[in-house]
C-alpha cells in the first residue's frame, strides 16, 4: 500500500485547522477552563503538519509578500508591548503566534489551489454539525421526543454559569425565544452558531462551486441559519441573495434590471421589519446598550485602546442588564480593546480589497466582503482565528480572491 506521507500531513493539518476555527469561534467549550490553550495547540499542530508537506523549493514569498509580513510584525508588537498589554502578555503572545501562523499559512498555500482545503474541511464539518442540531432540534427541542441525557456549565456572558442541556455532549440548548428553544448546534448562543453557519454558507456558495454535495449543503446550511431564529442571519440571508440579484442585474441590464430593482425594495422593506422587531425587543435593547457602551469605553483610551481581551465597556453597560454582561459586536470591542491604532487594519483591508474587487468586477469577493464587514458589526467574533483568517485573505488579496470565480451562471 502506497503513503503519500506529504498529502496525509496536509490533509490532517488541513483539517486540524478547520475544527480549530470552528470550535475557537463561541463554541460552548471554548467558555470552560483552559480549553483555549488545547485550542491554540491543536491550529499551531495543524500548521506545522501543513508546513511538512511541502517541499523547501515550494516556499516563496514575493518582496510584497515580505514587505506585508515585516509591517504586520512591527505594527502587531507595537501594540502588544503597550503598558496596557504587559499585564496580560502571555495572551498578547497567543494572539500573536496565532495570527502570524495563519498569515504564513495563507500566503504559502493560497498559492497551490483556488480554495483552501482547510476551508473545505471548515463547510464539510459545519454541514455535518448542521445536521445533528437539525435532527436534536427537531425531535428532542421541539418535539420532545428526545430527552437530555446531561447538562453543561457554560460561563457565556456570565460571571456565575448558566447550566444547558446536553444530548449526548454533540447538542446543546443555550437559548430560547418566547417560549420557543433556538438551534444553538454546539455553540454558545443563537447568534454565535448564526454567524459560524453564515460563514460556512458564504465559502461555499462563493467560492466552493465545485463541491458534488454543493446544493445540499447549502440547503443544510440554510435550513440551520433559520432555525437559530437570529435576526443577523435571517438579515445575512437577504443580503447574501439580494446583492446577487442585484448584482446580476448590473452585469446583466436590460434583462434582470426590473426584477432586481423590486427585489431590492422588497429586501428593504423586510430588513427594515426585521430591525424594528429586534429594536423593540430585550435583545434589541442590549444591542443598542453595547454600542453605547462601547463607545464610552473607547473614549477613554481612543488611539491605543484599553489593552488586548479588555472588557471596560462593562462599567459603562446599563444598570437593568443585571447579570448579562456579555457583549454583542465586534467593531466597539475592537475599538474600545485596540482603538483606531487596531481597527484601522480591519478598515483599510476592507476599503482596498472592495475597491480592488469592484475594479475587477469580482461579485463573489463584493459580497463576502460586505458580509464579512455586516457580521464584523453586528456579531461578537472579536480575536478568533476565523476573523483572524478572513481578514488576512482579504489583506493579501489571496487566490481566493484573485481567481473571477462565477457564482451567478
Amino acid at each position: 500500500m502506497y503513503i503519500n506521507l506529504r498529502s496525509d500531513f496536509y490533509k490532517l493539518g488541513s483539517f486540524l485547522i478547520a475544527l480549530s476555527l470552528i470550535l475557537n469561534c463561541g463554541s460552548i467549550w471554548s467558555t470552560v477552563g483552559n480549553f483555549s490553550i488545547f485550542l491554540f495547540s491543536i491550529l499551531i499542530i495543524g500548521i506545522i503538519l501543513c508546513f511538512f508537506s511541502i517541499k523547501p523549493n515550494d516556499i516563496y514569498f514575493s518582496k510584497q509578500n515580505i514587505f506585508f509580513i515585516s509591517f504586520f510584525s512591527i505594527y502587531l508588537l507595537i501594540y502588544i508591548l503597550q503598558p496596557q498589554n504587559i499585564l496580560n502578555l502571555k495572551y498578547g503572545i497567543e494572539y500573536f503566534i496565532s495570527f502570524f501562523s495563519l498569515l504564513f499559512y495563507v500566503i504559502i498555500f493560497e498559492r497551490k489551489e483556488n480554495t483552501l482545503l482547510s476551508i473545505k474541511y471548515y463547510i464539510n464539518i459545519m454541514a455535518i454539525i448542521g445536521c445533528i442540531s437539525l435532527l436534536f432540534w427537531t425531535f428532542g427541542s421541539f418535539f420532545k421526543v428526545i430527552s437530555p441525557t446531561g447538562s453543561i456549565i457554560s460561563y457565556w456572558s456570565t460571571e456565575n454559569g448558566t447550566p444547558c442541556p446536553s444530548y449526548y455532549g454533540i447538542y446543546f440548548e443555550t437559548q430560547s425565544l418566547n417560549n420557543i428553544i433556538r438551534n444553538t448546534a454546539i455553540f454558545t448562543e443563537a447568534p454565535m452558531a448564526s454567524l459560524n453557519f453564515v460563514i460556512a454558507f458564504l465559502f461555499q456558495d462563493l467560492f466552493n462551486k465545485g463541491d458534488r454535495s454543493h446544493n445540499i449543503k447549502e440547503i443544510i446550511l440554510i435550513l440551520c441559519i433559520l432555525s437559530t431564529i437570529s435576526t443577523t442571519g435571517y438579515i445575512a440571508l437577504i443580503l447574501i441573495f439580494v446583492l446577487k440579484m442585484l448584482l446580476m442585474s448590473y452585469r446583466n441590464k436590460n434583462i434582470l434590471l426590473p426584477v432586481g430593482v423590486v427585489v431590492g425594495i422588497i429586501s428593504i422593506f423586510l430588513v427594515h421589519f426585521l430591525l424594528s422587531l429586534k429594536i423593540n425587543d430585550g435583545s434589541g435593547q442590549t444591542r443598542v446598550d453595547d454600542f453605547r457602551a462601547g463607545l464610552q469605553a473607547w473614549k477613554l483610551h481612543p488611539f491605543m485602546g484599553s489593552g488586548l481581551d479588555s472588557s471596560v465597556y462593562r462599567q459603562f453597560m446599563a444598570n437593568w442588564r443585571s447579570y448579562n454582561l456579555g457583549f454583542s459586536n465586534t467593531i466597539m470591542d475592537v475599538l474600545s480593546s485596540g482603538g483606531i491604532y487596531i481597527f484601522i487594519l480591519y478598515f483599510i483591508s476592507v476599503i482596498v480589497s472592495l475597491f480592488k474587487s469592484l475594479k475587477d468586477n469580482n461579485i463573489s469577493n463584493i459580497i463576502f466582503i460586505i458580509l464579512i464587514s455586516y457580521l464584523f458589526i453586528t456579531t461578537i467574533f472579536s480575536n478568533t482565528y476565523i476573523l483572524f483568517l478572513v481578514f488576512i485573505l482579504i489583506s493579501v488579496n489571496s487566490s481566493i480572491y484573485r481567481k473571477r470565480i462565477e457564482t451567478l451562471l
